[in-house]
């Protein structure tokens, strides 16, 4: 199969072609007024009857061009085969007097305004195209390590017969698109026919769901864009005179008992950008759903699910529902967007966002396994939960004295940043306020300083912990944050 051709041209249909026409690319060749053409431009050249003389045909094995992927590659969309063959026919043409193999790196696909930050790095596509692929040219050939063999260890924990796995979502608004590099980084390590149960909330029950149902981490990208881009009419936030309005309306002349009403429907809206994917079959097998709601009628978090079981002896409250009110009822963000209400038997629930009690679902999946473990209906002894959760602004010590936990995984190793594992509040919450973080020496949000006694059967983390333990992230601390009575 040709992958490039060397022709010649006339001086003037050169110039012209330069100058004026985006849908055929030709490159400098040696030799008077010869140039390299890939494919599509000496299909486009025939197409529009444009004289040229065909020197050459070049198939693979003639063309000293090596296509590589570093491993920050494979989280980008991979490039058409058509842009492939037009940087090989570029490079051919800088690279024409050498006798030795040359390398392009796939640097990834940007956005229009966002340039990559590579040293000789340049933007191409196939003729006509308006994709940002970027390519490298490297100071000298690199030895490019098999993505998958830089992750066996991970390879090997998720594939153990012996693991439960489960993927959380968390919430984060518009950001629950940032979870497709997590769903690409999966799907690339052949993972996913290993994923049991996929989590959501908010946000991220609206990703883990479609991801649950095959939708490809590409497609849910997609939707982003459109979205970012005004391609549909759902608004994913407000303006400040919609809030200020929706507020006073509410405050003099309340719409229900349980919540302001909010002034956002996303039910319509969300059925236009993901109900065509629930429908239409993705050949991949589908894997079990839940998410967390808020039920403002029974004052609790609840886990909404598509899949049908007996769930009426659980310790914490699994419901049956569509999948579609299931994400709904955990994305209805309080005061903005309208309550999702879903009615069982002759009771009227009324849901908002889960994200105002687990923000990544660890707790909810956790004590499920527990559950399940104690009576024989999960064999397996070990528990994988790969909790994934946008960035947010702010610095990491912005709640200070209230850290993180980290897996110490042995000597000479790297430590694993967990989220802290906390149970869900029973009431209202008092959040930090935004701004510049606190001293550590100073007085924790609405307390000072003063002895503490430590909660029922909780110890304090061993100073000596060895293996695979739960220990405090290094830093700092201060020894004893609190004292046994």
């Amino acid at each position: 199969m040709n992958i490039l051709n060397l022709i010649q041209l006339s001086p003037f249909t050169a110039k012209s072609l330069k100058l004026h026409d985006d849908e055929i690319k030709i490159y400098p060749a040696h030799g008077e007024n010869r140039y390299f053409v890939s494919r599509i431009s000496l299909e486009n050249l025939k197409k529009n009857k444009i004289p040229f003389q065909l020197i050459r045909h070049y198939q693979k094995k003639d063309v000293p061009i090596e296509i590589a992927y570093p491993p920050y590659a494979h989280l980008f969309d991979p490039p058409e085969p058509e842009a492939i063959n037009e940087v090989i026919t570029y490079a051919m043409s800088k690279y024409q007097n050498s006798k030795t193999p040359h390398q392009v790196l796939y640097a990834g696909r940007y956005g229009v305004r966002k340039k990559p930050e590579i040293p000789n790095t340049f933007i191409l596509d196939r003729p006509g195209g308006k994709r940002q692929y970027a390519w490298v040219f490297p100071r000298r050939a690199q030895k490019i390590q098999d993505f998958r063999d830089q992750f066996s260890r991970i390879n090997a924990r998720i594939r153990d017969p012996h693991t439960k796995v489960i993927i959380s979502f968390g919430s984060g608004g518009v950001r629950m698109f940032a979870h497709a590099a997590l769903m690409k980084f999966i799907d690339i390590l052949g993972l996913r026919d290993h994923i049991s149960e996929v989590w959501g909330t908010s946000g991220g029950s609206i990703a883990g769901l479609n991801y649950s149902l095959g939708v490809s981490p590409t497609a849910i990208e997609q939707e982003g864009y459109h979205l970012y881009n005004d391609r549909y009419s759902f608004r994913l936030s407000p303006n400040k005179f919609d809030v200020l309005k929706n507020i006073l309306v509410d405050t003099f002349n309340p719409a229900s008992n349980h919540l302001i009403q909010g002034f956002l429907d996303c039910q319509n809206e969300l059925q236009k950008v993901f109900g065509k994917h629930f429908d239409s079959p993705s050949g991949k097998k589908k894997i079990p759903f839940y998410c967390i709601a808020y039920n403002l009628h029974s004052k609790r978090s609840e886990i909404l699910t598509p899949e049908t079981g007996d769930y009426s002896h659980y310790p914490m409250p699994i419901l049956q529902t569509s999948a579609l009110d299931a994400v709904i009822a955990s994305s209805s963000i309080p005061i903005i967007y309208v309550p999702k209400k879903i009615l069982r038997g002759d009771t009227e629930h009324v849901y908002v966002d889960g994200g105002t009690t687990e923000e990544v679902p660890l707790i909810s999946p956790y004590r499920k396994w527990v559950y399940e473990r104690k009576n024989h209906l999960e064999s397996r002894r070990k528990l994988l939960i790969i909790g994934h959760q946008a960035p947010v602004r702010g610095r990491p010590d912005h709640l200070h004295r209230h850290g993180g936990v980290q897996l110490d995984l042995g000597r000479g190793r790297r430590g694993l940043l967990l989220a802290p594992v906390l149970p869900p509040p029973a009431g209202s919450e008092l959040r930090q306020p935004r701004g510049p973080g606190g001293h550590d020496r100073g007085p924790a949000l609405l307390a000072r300083p003063r002895p503490r006694r430590l909660p029922a059967r909780r110890g304090a983390l061993s100073l000596r912990a060895r293996g695979d333990e739960l220990r405090e992230p290094p830093g700092d601390p201060r020894l004893p944050q609190a004292r046994e009575t």
